[in-house]
This record gives C-alpha cells, sequence and structure tokens, in this order.
C-alpha cells in the first residue's frame, strides 16, 4: 500500500513573501499601544514598510507608512540576530537582520535618518548580560561566581599535592656536571607567506571592503563596499552585468558606496538593484545630499533613472529629461482693407447723401462731377 505524501505546511515567513513577492520581508516587532506584537515588515524603496500580520494562512495589514512618516530620529542597538529601534527612550520596531531582506529593511529605514547608537559598556557583551535583564543578570553572577570558586580550590589543591624533591644521590648530579653540553641545533627558519587580500573586481571597478563604525567612531558594527571609479565606467551595460553578475559579491557588507572622484558617487543598499545618485565629500560613508533613483533591471536590460522633486535637470545622470516644445511666433500679416466705393450719378443724387460735395479722397467722388478741378465735386 502506497504511503500518502504529507503536503509540507508552508511557514508565516513564506504565506507572507508569497503575497509580497516584490518586497523585502522579515521579522520583527512594533509597539501597539498596549502590548508588543511580533510581526512581519513588509518594505519597499517605493511604497515605504507595512506591518502585517499572518494568521491560519491569511496574511492582514496592520499598519503601512510612508518613509517621511517615521521619525527622524532613531536610537539603534543590535542585539544578536535583531537591530532595536527606540524612539524618545521608547520602544519603537525591531528588525530581525539575520536575513539579506531584514538588511535590506534595516538600511532603508536608516538612510535618511539621524541614527544614534547606544553605546554599551563593556559587560553588556559579556553572555548574560546581554539583555539588561535583571533576573538572566543575577543568575550569570551566580554561575560566574561558582566557576571562579572551582578554579581557586583547583589551583590550591594542586600546590598542596606537590612535596619538595630532595636527591641525597650526588653521583647523578655529577655526572651532568661533567657532560660537554652540544650545541643547539640551528632551528630552520620558516619564512611566513602573507597572503594578499583578494582583489574583488566587477563591471564598475575594483572593490575595497572597509569597517562601517558607529556614531561616535569607537565600535565596528558593520562593513560596506567601496569603489572608485570614473564617471564613464557609468553606462547602462556596466549597471546591467553589474546588478546580474557581480553583487553576489558583496553579500557580507551593509551597503556599496561608489565614488566617481568628481564631488559624486553612488550608493545602493542591500543587494537591491537601485543606485541613488548626489553629492560626495571624500572620506564620508554616505552621500551629502541626493539627486536621482536609477533602476535596474537585469533580466529586462533596462536602466530608467527619476529625478528627485525640485532638483534641477542638470544633475540627472539617467533620467530623460523632455525639452519643452519651441513653437515660432507667425509674423502678423497686415490686412489692408479697400475703400468701399459709392456712386451717384449725378450731383442731384450725391447731394441727397452729401449736401455739402465730397473731396477728391472720398469714395463718392468721380472727376466727371469735379468741373472746376479744384479737387470737390458737387460743392454748392
Amino acid at each position: 500500500m502506497a504511503k500518502k505524501n504529507k503536503k509540507k505546511t508552508p511557514s508565516s515567513l513564506e504565506i507572507v513573501k508569497k503575497k509580497y513577492s516584490s518586497f523585502y520581508v522579515a521579522g520583527g516587532a512594533k509597539w501597539d499601544s498596549k502590548i508588543l506584537d511580533t510581526i512581519f515588515l513588509v518594505a519597499s524603496p517605493r511604497e515605504g514598510i507595512r506591518f502585517v500580520k499572518e494568521m491560519q494562512g491569511r496574511v492582514i495589514e496592520i499598519e503601512r507608512m510612508g518613509w517621511n512618516e517615521l521619525p527622524e530620529e532613531l536610537e539603534a542597538d543590535q542585539m544578536f540576530t535583531e537591530r532595536k529601534y527606540l524612539h524618545n527612550d521608547l520602544f519603537y520596531l525591531s528588525v530581525q537582520n539575520s536575513t539579506e531582506d531584514g538588511r535590506a529593511i534595516v538600511d532603508l529605514i536608516e538612510k535618511n535618518r539621524r541614527i544614534i547608537l547606544l553605546a554599551r559598556p563593556w559587560y553588556r557583551k559579556v553572555y548574560g548580560y546581554r539583555s539588561k535583564s535583571t533576573a538572566k543578570s543575577v543568575v550569570a553572577s551566580t554561575v560566574y561566581a561558582f566557576m571562579m570558586t572551582m578554579v581557586l580550590v583547583s589551583c590550591v589543591g594542586d600546590e598542596e599535592e606537590l612535596e619538595p624533591v630532595a636527591s641525597t644521590d650526588t653521583t647523578e648530579v655529577n655526572q651532568l656536571v661533567e657532560t660537554v653540553d652540544e650545541p643547539p641545533a640551528e632551528e630552520e627558519v620558516v619564512e611566513e607567506v602573507v597572503e594578499e587580500p583578494e582583489v574583488l573586481s566587477t563591471a564598475l571597478g575594483d572593490v575595497e571592503v572597509k569597517p562601517l563604525m558607529n556614531g561616535a567612531d569607537t565600535e565596528e558594527i558593520g562593513k560596506y563596499a567601496f569603489i572608485s571609479t570614473t564617471r564613464d565606467k557609468i553606462t547602462s551595460d556596466n549597471l546591467i552585468k553589474f546588478f546580474g553578475e557581480d553583487t553576489s559579491k558583496l553579500d557580507e557588507t551593509n551597503f556599496l558606496l561608489v565614488d566617481l572622484q568628481d564631488g559624486t558617487a553612488l550608493h545602493a543598499v542591500g543587494g537591491m538593484p537601485m543606485f541613488t545618485y548626489g553629492s560626495y565629500d571624500s572620506g564620508e560613508d554616505g552621500l551629502s545630499s541626493q539627486w536621482e533613483n536609477i533602476y535596474v533591471d537585469s533580466e529586462l536590460g533596462t536602466v530608467t533613472g527619476e529625478l528627485y522633486s525640485d532638483v534641477d535637470a542638470s544633475n540627472a545622470m539617467f533620467t530623460t529629461v523632455e525639452e519643452p516644445e519651441v513653437v515660432e511666433a507667425e509674423e502678423p500679416v497686415e490686412i489692408i482693407e479697400e475703400p468701399q466705393s459709392e456712386y451717384f450719378e449725378n450731383c442731384t443724387d450725391l447731394r441727397t447723401a452729401y449736401p455739402a460735395g465730397v473731396d477728391s479722397s472720398h469714395p463718392a467722388y468721380q472727376s466727371k462731377m469735379d468741373r472746376d478741378k479744384d479737387g470737390y465735386a458737387c460743392e454748392q
């Protein structure tokens, strides 16, 4: 009798990712009035961030926020595989950043915000004291005290077991003194081979991995990739090749910075097929101002730009700026109206309309009615 194959039940994360296939999805938590609820964070550069929940195969959207709705200043703390954020000294939200999607969401949250990294005393790095829980700290202190006591007892016991060695036989000593020591054999000198770091080459240039420090520049919190190149390398073909073939080399870095060596740079976050282009101060690890988003679709082979609002069109790299159509003004046509002529059979008829007669410029003037040729016809 054939065994029936049991259908694997998808996890909550798989259900959410299936519905939001074009978004970044990661677990996390958000403070919701009264309870600290476990949820999923769904985010994209354009759509902002959503907080959703999975219940019995259904995905329920709890809240949706644009990036401009998040607080301008957040306090950040990295705990194991979770990035926690505080606002006004209160818990705000957290992101599980052990996955690529989680790291991408963290980069989107911190992209345009002032992030204050919480400084930890040295003992906060010791197991048992990391979570700031009083109960865990008491248990850890008890365990560490017990371990130190056992070590000290072991050391004291070893010293008591040692007995002084008294040698009464001087024969062996004399023999040792008379023995001529042979010169020690020359030690073989082993040359240490220092391996040079592997150079990561990409379509945009060689990659240098740099440490990412906290705000106080006292602790390394990650790594970022840095490429120094020139503007002629930033072509559609190279960008498509970079996101199609080279991004896998940068999985262990938080973001990428491409210095164009002309006061501008490109910034990419967490493997997303998008660069942000803007001004750049040499030596910094981010853009000083943002001008344009450059979207790369390596499957379709397209590169499109989207210029930020209120940014001059001269700062665009890939955005197509349509020039206004110039309409040439038509030259005015002078219309000359010809005078309408009036005809009268004789002066009697003319005087019924013009009793004093008419001059030579009048439409009713006829030379036959100007007998004295003085320029007036039918005058009295």
